[in-house]
């Protein structure tokens, strides 16, 4: 995770967090990119940096391939990328 999303996210916190992601559509059983876009992300600071955003399609414990897509997104972070946000769509 880049360094902004660890400072407003308690490590403690993010297990719970992840567990109510996944009680949106259950847990994902496979995954289909579906989709890549290219955009920017302006943060609390004022900085501004490039992003790239993943959707999936999934197939869930609950719902059919197509009910649920969740995204990822990727930006800069010194000399690699990391996961800027994720979530469902």
């Amino acid at each position: 995770m880049e360094p902004e999303f660890t400072k407003i996210v308690n490590r403690s916190d993010f297990a719970p967090q992840l567990d109510k992601l996944l009680q949106y559509c259950g847990w994902p059983l496979d995954s289909e990119l579906k989709d890549v876009q290219t955009g920017s992300k302006l943060y609390a600071d004022g900085h501004i940096n490039p992003i790239r955003k993943f959707i999936y399609a999934t197939t869930t414990q609950q719902a059919p391939k197509g009910k649920c897509y969740f995204s990822v997104d990727i930006a800069p972070s010194g000399q690699s990328v990391k996961v800027s946000t994720l979530g469902p769509l």
